[in-house]
């Protein structure tokens, strides 16, 4: 008896706190009765212990002495949310293409590194950062009839798109996400999100889509990552945001809340972590990221 208990210790298959504690809270048999009895009792009691134990292992159930890689409850990172344009779609291209047109229209250039200003930021926006490269200057109902004109012909670019232009990486690491229970959002200034998610199949991988139709202030106002968080009901300190802009990363900084860039480490410096692509992440790289910083 007294190898068996030593080997159970040892073997810290059932702590010494446990044995103690199961002797002291089952000792149903009176002492009258005979230690002999006793000692039988407690053998059997840790022998069904012991095999309990060996069955979830061999089942690869998680318990308290095993768990997965990363659980949402007790993770620093409860919650993603996400650009949409140029982070999990590739519609950064029918962006430019549309402004650049719009340039062309007004008589000026309009380059792609022009466009860079114009990532993570609303419609409006963006036509006054085109119209200040081209020095124009106009009244604001010709600036909306602009912004509506450039629009539609976005529109009719995207209009087509398909899962074949969600970007690499995106889909398996929202798969994961979703996996590991932590909440997605989306959080993106496009008034058109709702039709790309459609078109390329994202729709179900989002437990809250906060885009331009349901927000007043554009990025790097924090409006749409804190309304994101306030979808999922995460606190924006377990919150960590994609982005390929400048302005949404100093949005998700103003919300209290971590993030990684998409894109270059030269452009994205306000960003905690940047990587190339969606496919360099995993749950298990994002709990590492989080962590060290």
């Amino acid at each position: 008896m007294k190898q068996f208990l030593a080997s159970v210790i040892l073997n810290k298959i059932i702590p010494l706190k446990q044995v103690l504690a199961s002797v002291i809270l089952n000792e149903v048999i009176p002492l009258k009765q005979g230690i002999a009895s006793v000692i039988l009792f407690k053998v059997i009691y840790l022998k069904q212990a012991i095999a309990s134990y060996i069955f979830k292992s061999s089942t690869n159930v998680c318990t308290n002495k095993e768990e997965p890689i990363m659980n949402a409850t007790h993770s620093p990172i409860q919650a993603c949310l996400f650009d949409l344009d140029g982070v999990l779609v590739d519609t950064a291209k029918y962006h430019f293409l549309a402004w650049k047109r719009l340039a062309d229209e007004l008589g000026f250039e309009f380059t792609e590194k022009d466009n860079e200003r114009l990532k993570g930021v609303s419609r409006m926006a963006s036509l006054d950062i085109l119209l200040e490269v081209g020095n124009v200057q106009l009244d604001e109902a010709s600036k909306i009839a602009l912004a509506e004109k450039k629009n539609t012909w976005y529109v009719d670019y995207i209009s087509s798109m398909d899962d074949s232009e969600i970007l690499p990486g995106s889909l398996s690491f929202l798969k994961e996400l979703k996996q590991y229970g932590i909440k997605v959002a989306l959080g993106s200034a496009s008034k058109n999100a709702m039709m790309i998610l459609n078109n390329t199949n994202l729709v179900p991988y989002f437990d809250v889509i906060i885009d331009g139709t349901t927000t007043s202030n554009a990025k790097p106002d924090p409006e749409v990552f804190i309304l994101g968080a306030k979808g999922v009901q995460v606190s924006p300190e377990y919150c960590v945001v994609f982005e390929d802009a400048e302005a949404g990363i100093e949005a998700a900084t103003r919300a209290g809340m971590r993030s990684i860039g998409i894109g270059s480490q030269g452009t994205l410096t306000q960003a905690e972590h940047v990587v190339s692509s969606l496919a360099e992440m995993s749950v298990e790289k994002l709990q590492r990221i989080m962590t060290r910083h």
